[in-house]
């Protein structure tokens, strides 16, 4: 018997004559293709120019819940939504055209918690647009991960507050969206009056005392304010959206409820232990020139409210708040 003829089913070069043999040709270059795309960990949708989607590769009916039967009897616009819920399948298309091709996030339609990265390309014979090319994947785990590295970055971990690498980042976005906004933004600086003699007592009660702190402070605050702490027994409160009169209100809550509470020495319970604070307070709107100043100013205002004897609340600049000094 003679060796069996070792058969390309997918030849490299097309035949000369453009008869069955050439059409047989370019049947394989096809199935080559849908061989190439099912072996991809990526999901792949494949759509004619009408939108009509002919092909789907086993990661996207996965990824998707849907088989290819599914999914051909489906509008693409149907698939993917933005964040606000609206469908984006021809919006993603569209700027796949116009754009350079760049990966964008999309949620799957059916579940909108899990999102999506999806990158369209264009298969093209000349100039004519033969086949569109969506690849997708699921970047949800990826994000959360990224969400949590982020938070733990930003959070300081004994209070659970912003850390101060937080808020030298976002207390620029901040000044700048109260100026572009003409809006009033207020920092209230906090600083816990008589902490190192507690403290030296017991440096894990002393954390705690902290802890509690940050727990009054943030049982008083209103849900958009942002509190900091950029270390020691300091606190910082950034609010926007803020009128002088309700940073001062805030304020007031604060050193109340601070007050408040009953503490004792932890090695001698008969002891009282007051707890309060130094609170220095500055707002200023968006329009003022001295925008850049107000972290000074509340700086200030904390540091005169030690020198005042504690226990007190100064406001800086003079004119906003008449100098406002409250024991």
């Amino acid at each position: 018997m003679g060796k069996a003829k070792n058969i390309d089913r997918f030849p490299d070069k097309p035949p000369q004559n453009k008869g069955v043999r050439y059409r047989a040709w370019l049947e394989s270059q096809v199935l080559l293709f849908h061989e190439i795309l099912r072996g991809l960990a990526e999901g792949v949708i494949v759509m004619k120019p009408d939108f009509g989607i002919t092909f789907v590769n086993p990661s996207a009916e996965e990824l998707l819940r849907l088989s290819q039967t599914d999914l051909s009897a489906l509008s693409i616009e149907g698939l993917f939504c933005d964040e606000r819920g609206y469908d984006c399948g021809l919006k993603l298309i569209r700027d796949g055209a116009n754009n350079p091709p760049q990966p964008k996030l999309v949620h799957l339609r059916d579940n909108p918690n899990i999102t999506v990265e999806a990158s369209v390309s264009f298969l093209k014979v000349g100039e004519e647009t033969v086949r569109i090319i969506i690849k997708i994947r699921d970047v949800s785990f990826e994000l959360a991960q990224k969400k949590k590295l982020k938070m733990q970055a930003e959070t300081d971990r004994l209070t659970g507050c912003f850390n101060r690498w937080w808020f030298e980042e976002e207390y620029v976005h901040r000044l700048e969206a109260a100026r572009g906004c003409k809006s009033w933004i207020g920092l209230i600086f906090i600083d816990l009056d008589g902490f190192k003699r507690y403290n030296d007592e017991s440096f894990l009660w002393g954390d705690r005392l902290i802890k509690m702190a940050a727990d009054i402070i943030r049982s008083v605050l209103r849900p958009g304010d942002s509190l900091v702490r950029p270390g020691g027994d300091e606190f910082v409160l950034l609010c926007l959206d803020i009128t002088p009169k309700t940073v001062m209100d805030i304020a007031l809550r604060i050193q109340t409820a601070l007050r408040s509470r009953d503490l004792r020495m932890p090695r001698d319970p008969e002891q009282r232990f007051n707890l309060t604070a130094s609170i220095g307070v500055s707002v200023l709107n968006g329009t003022d020139e001295r925008l850049e100043q107000l972290l000074d100013f509340a700086q200030d205002a904390k540091r005169q409210a030690k020198l005042r004897g504690k226990n007190c609340i100064v406001s800086l600049p003079d004119e906003i708040s008449d100098q406002v000094v409250i024991h």
